[in-house]
């Protein structure tokens, strides 16, 4: 999520294991709209559009206004996963080859993924990286972008290496040599397959696709690839 370097396969395991701790906004609605210390009807309305406002529309089990599920003859969404390079062919992060599925994908449920990704050059802990991540959701045929709330959607993440230093790697990566935090060190990591458990419903179901885009301050664009993917 979605976004799409082992970088960012990285902070979709971030995202999704931090969704459970969010804000219980059904509650607070649910008790603000029955609460006797607000008594003005417009004031009331007001703060109930603040808080629907904090609504990530891909974090939440039910369906926004407007939006209308893909479906093929069978059934199912259209669109299976898919990535691609959207940066020059010396790029810094290089990936040779990215799965993850099942496709399409359900949440809650497993994901599994795996990845062959050569770094040219070390990205050290204290690299000025950042990244760019664009993701769109497809309503009704158009293309429209999840906007950034709480870090999560179509953000700017500034200090790449702070956000992943925050994860816990899993022993099972650290033994097979996989980095889940700054320094990445030159060379190849390959991953057959890695599964994780996502137990909310991270994307309503639809059609996605995401744009990562890598920066180092002192050497520009090191990565660009974006994925498309459906959820059912």
């Amino acid at each position: 999520m979605s976004s799409s370097s082992f970088i960012a396969v990285l902070c979709l395991m971030t995202l999704a294991s931090g969704i459970d701790a969010r804000l219980n906004l059904d509650r607070i609605l649910s008790d603000l709209t029955g609460s006797n210390t607000i008594k003005n009807d417009e004031v009331r309305n007001m703060a109930l559009d603040e808080i629907s406002k904090l609504r990530s529309p891909f974090l939440l089990q039910r369906r926004p206004m407007g939006m209308q599920t893909r479906k093929t003859a069978e059934g199912r969404l259209s669109g299976p996963f898919n990535w691609s390079s959207c940066g020059p062919a010396d790029q810094s992060i290089d990936i040779r080859n990215l799965t993850l599925g099942p496709s399409p994908f359900h949440f809650p449920g497993e994901l599994d993924f795996g990845f062959d990704i050569i770094f040219h050059d070390t990205i050290s802990s204290d690299s000025p990286v950042s990244a760019d991540l664009k993701l769109q959701v497809n309503t009704q045929g158009t293309w429209i972008d999840i906007p950034c709330i709480g870090s999560i959607g179509s953000c700017h993440y500034d200090n790449l290496c702070s956000i992943l230093s925050k994860i816990q790697c899993p022993a099972d990566l650290k033994q097979q040599g996989i980095p889940c935090n700054c320094p990445f060190n030159k060379g190849e990591y390959k991953l057959q397959k890695y599964s994780v458990s996502i137990l909310a419903s991270v994307f309503l179901s639809g059609d996605y696709k995401a744009k990562a885009v890598i920066t180092d301050t002192t050497k520009g664009q090191i990565g660009c690839y974006q994925i498309s993917f459906t959820v059912e």
